[in-house]
């Protein structure tokens, strides 16, 4: 009766104990998805910041179908010549993020046949693409007087295992000869290592292909370019809707997954560490409840109030390390699987690890200290003699 009517009806062996376990629970989730957040955001932003080879900013692709899809892009493009801050223009079948056509070829000095992404492109397409050569040339000539040439990707001629690529040979219906190997770009995502690629010089003949007029505009005019080129568009053809593509935009279609992955990661991470840290707002204020003539002792004999802060937090601080030594195991296991997912990845960053006890320990310090701080301005006095 005595302890019911002092308010200390709460058995300290048991309950407090089981309090601590779901704390620690608490701890091991806000410190793994803390972990996992950073590692996910940090993957997004080496997405963001990575070259792909070439200029992907300021390109748009507007698509043709049809019987005279070649005649109509190169009328358009006449149109364009009118706009100085349209710098290049190019016509070919595909374009990065657009790349799905492959075919095999026979390779000179192999056996077997290569499964290669193919496509034509006119004379101006490096350029405007922003690409650049190793080694050899692009065509240069009418495309009708190159049609034998193609050029290849740096990763072909690793496959190929050529050591003079120039003048080597490809044979698809017809032979090929290499002029030029171009530097790897990636046309898709980073999840696919760099893949052989061929391109031949724009034919009349494209059965399967669609095609694309490639445009690079002046980026000091970016907020004319898409009224402009529709308006374009609908002078040349009235009565078609437009196919139009912000290359850039298509490149980060990509990685809209994982942008909503990283997101999810963040917005949970937020509600479990705030429901953590009401759990340590619980506990704290359960313990200094039931401490409070400890704290009024230590007072009256002189002790500080970082003193007492300093022996309630050594508990939260043992119940953090307990649940990192859970949580950065499972956290690395799950962000390795994940990162395995992508052929160009970061390795895995260490100090998330020490990011994410800090701020759990220094969210629940703060905590522990406004408890501390209320406990310990209270008149000793006032505490001892109802006791």
């Amino acid at each position: 009766p005595a302890k019911i009517l002092k308010g200390n009806f709460v058995n300290p062996a048991g309950n407090i104990s089981l309090r601590r376990v779901l704390l620690t629970l608490q701890f091991v989730i806000s410190v793994g998805l803390i972990i996992c957040t950073l590692v996910v955001f940090l993957q997004l932003y080496f997405f963001r910041n990575q070259s792909y080879g070439f200029e992907q900013h300021n390109l748009i692709a507007l698509g043709f179908e049809g019987e005279h899809r070649r005649q109509d892009a190169q009328l358009l493009a006449e149109n364009f010549t009118a706009y100085p801050w349209i710098t290049q223009k190019s016509i070919a079948t595909a374009f990065p993020g657009d790349m799905n056509y492959r075919e095999g070829f026979e390779l000179e000095g192999s056996d077997q046949s290569l499964l290669i992404y193919h496509m034509q492109a006119d004379r101006n397409f490096m350029e405007t693409l922003g690409a650049g050569m190793q080694q050899g040339r692009f065509f240069e000539q009418e495309d009708g007087l190159e049609l034998e040439n193609v050029v290849v990707n740096q990763e072909l001629v690793r496959r190929a295992g050529w050591d003079n690529p120039i003048g080597k040979t490809l044979y698809r219906n017809q032979t090929y000869r290499v002029v030029g190997v171009m530097e790897d770009f990636h046309f898709e995502s980073f999840h696919q290592p760099v893949t052989p690629l061929v391109i031949s010089a724009l034919g009349n003949s494209m059965p399967g292909y669609g095609l694309w007029l490639l445009l690079r505009f002046d980026e000091r005019n970016a907020s004319q370019a898409l009224p402009v080129i529709q308006q374009e568009w609908e002078k040349v053809f009235p009565e078609r809707a437009i196919y139009l593509h912000f290359v850039e935009q298509v490149m980060g279609e990509y990685y809209r997954v994982e942008r909503n992955f990283g997101l999810m990661f963040l917005v949970f991470s937020a509600l479990t560490i705030v429901i953590a840290m009401l759990g340590v707002l619980g506990l704290a204020m359960l313990s200094t409840r039931q401490r409070m003539k400890e704290v009024a002792v230590r007072r009256v004999l002189g002790a500080s109030i970082l003193h007492i802060f300093k022996k309630f937090s050594v508990e939260y601080v043992v119940l953090i390390l307990v649940a990192a030594v859970l949580a950065v195991p499972l956290a690395y296991y799950f962000m390795e699987s994940w990162l395995a997912g992508f052929a160009y990845v970061i390795s895995f960053p260490h100090w998330t690890v020490i990011a994410a006890l800090l701020i759990t320990t220094g969210i629940s310090m703060a905590i522990i200290a406004v408890q501390t701080l209320k406990a310990g301005r209270i008149n000793p006095s006032i505490t001892l003699k109802y006791e």
